[in-house]
């Protein structure tokens, strides 16, 4: 069985992606993976891959970006190129993990490029349908469509989801390849060690070192040089242990403003410090982290290189992004959630000392006992437990848990009134001459529906999940949208009225991790 996985996002869910990508080719699919040019030894490094194939963005979307309707003609030339090479592959299965309007059309195209030759390509992630529209075939994709990333957060800055992207990733694909298993051992390093030059390891640490990566592929996702500088030279004098500072070629100048800060402000020794920014291939990177006893970083893709390396994090998360979903893996990582300019600087030290010494979790807010953990439960914060609680109990199957509050109780009876109008609504339309008056109503139902889940943002998850299951549904004759329609009804009925019955059990699931 050939495999194509889509994996057009960053740097970071490459790296996500190996766990996937391993577990397919130990359930017999040979796999190939398509990805933009500068990622491709982010996946070349992946001994389960069978090959890479790239999307050239500049060949492809440059001409029609920088020329307009005169560059169309050799974008398109080129996307052909790329499509009908891929085709000629014979894939058995697509496995989209871009969750983008343009990676939906690429695996639709090659959809209806087999079916002209006479095969069938089963797709997993976004697709469309023949009209159009985006298709989302699986569970998973719908789960990721309507409950992951910023755009599932009821206001900025808040997390839902909890299940981390290597494990969604991997549930997604098991769609398509149902018999793949996802192992902790998948979680491993390139099989191809690099040869590391002495010049960038620390000299004289017989204790050994950890690493900083003063860097990531956005602003808000890292600190500035000054606050780097700050907590590096804590953990040193702390410690007594020297620095690898790494970073990409295009953070070689942050990189020399903290070791500029850490010698004439912190007054700390040149030979406790070892500035690797710009100096090492991906390779490199790889056998480094190896060798640390630590990577202090902030949200960016060296934290999953370290995660797959068993290599323990101390991940300085910023609100902006959700440590649930892009945090380290590896066993024994902590996670430390901070706003504004930077968390404070003790709390960022003890806690490097603390794992340091193996000693138990200090003051972050997390510590991760494996890539495979149980999904939490219960954190610190009553709210966002609740709505997790909400969103598990969706799609995983748990019991549902209620406040005792009036006005949430009192927005999920009148949504249940709502529903139950659209209900009879339904059954009027599968027998209606004249439909104006009835989808007028449903139109209705619909702003009201919207009305109440901003209301009350409890129900955000909820109305997601409803909105999703109705995008889902697509192009068909009228009874059978009509017959979709009202199982969705049923199903949100259902949910209604065991959460108006205070914490009922729920017996619909979707998701199997």
């Amino acid at each position: 069985m050939k495999v194509l996985i889509i994996q057009l996002a960053r740097l970071g869910d490459v790296f996500q992606t190996w766990p996937t990508f391993r577990a397919l080719k130990r359930a017999g699919a040979e796999v190939h993976v398509l990805v933009r040019p500068r990622f491709r030894p982010a996946a070349s490094g992946c001994s389960a891959i069978t090959k890479v194939h790239e999307f050239r963005t500049d060949e492809i979307l440059g001409p029609v970006l920088t020329d307009g309707k005169s560059g169309l003609v050799s974008s398109m030339a080129s996307l052909d190129e790329l499509l009908a090479s891929l085709t000629e592959e014979k894939f058995d299965r697509i496995v989209n993990l871009s969750f983008s309007p343009l990676s939906s059309w690429l695996a639709f195209d090659l959809e209806m490029r087999a079916f002209a030759e006479g095969r069938v390509v089963t797709s997993v992630g976004y697709t469309r349908h023949a009209d159009g529209s985006l298709a989302i075939p699986d569970d998973a994709s719908a789960y990721f469509f309507a409950q992951v990333g910023s755009r599932a957060s009821a206001f900025p800055g808040e997390t839902l989801n909890r299940i981390s992207l290597p494990r969604l990733f991997a549930t997604i694909a098991q769609g398509a390849v149902p018999k793949m298993e996802l192992l902790e051992g998948d979680w491993a390093g390139p099989d191809d060690r690099a040869v590391v030059k002495e010049e960038l390891l620390p000299a004289n640490a017989p204790d050994g070192f950890f690493a900083v990566h003063i860097g990531a592929s956005e602003a808000e996702k890292t600190l500035e040089a000054k606050r780097w500088a700050e907590i590096t030279a804590r953990v040193i004098q702390a410690s007594g242990c020297p620095v690898l500072l790494l970073g990409s070629p295009e953070e070689a100048e942050k990189g020399r403003e903290v070791v500029q800060n850490l010698r004439d402000i912190h007054d700390v020794p040149e030979t406790k410090i070892c500035n690797g920014v710009g100096r090492t291939k991906l390779g490199d990177v790889f056998e480094l982290l190896g060798r640390a006893k630590l990577l202090i970083a902030g949200d960016s893709a060296l934290i999953h290189m370290a995660s797959l390396m068993g290599i323990r994090v101390l991940n300085l998360s910023s609100r902006t992004v959700s440590h649930w979903e892009t945090g380290p893996q590896s066993k024994g990582s902590r996670i430390v959630v901070y706003g504004g300019a930077g968390p404070e600087v003790e709390t960022v030290v003890s806690e490097a000392l603390s794992m340091f010494q193996n000693s138990p979790l200090s003051s972050a807010d997390r510590e991760v006992a494996g890539p495979l953990e149980d999904l939490a439960e219960k954190t610190n914060d009553a709210y966002s437990d609740f709505l997790w609680s909400f969103v598990s109990g969706l799609y995983l199957g748990t019991p549902f848990v209620v406040p005792q509050d009036s006005k949430l109780l009192g927005a999920i009876r009148q949504w249940l009134e709502t529903a139950e109008i659209e209900a009879h609504q339904l059954d009027a339309l599968k027998v209606a001459e004249d439909p104006s008056t009835i989808t007028s109503i449903l139109a209705r139902v619909d702003e009201v529906t919207a009305l109440i889940a901003e209301a009350e943002p409890r129900l955000a998850p909820l109305y997601r999940w409803l909105t999703t299951e109705r995008a889902r549904v697509g192009p068909q004759a009228r009874e059978a949208v009509i017959e979709r329609y009202q199982a969705i009804n049923t199903q949100l009925t259902s949910v209604l009225s065991n959460l108006s019955s205070q914490g009922a059990i729920n017996d619909r699931h979707e998701l199997e991790l």
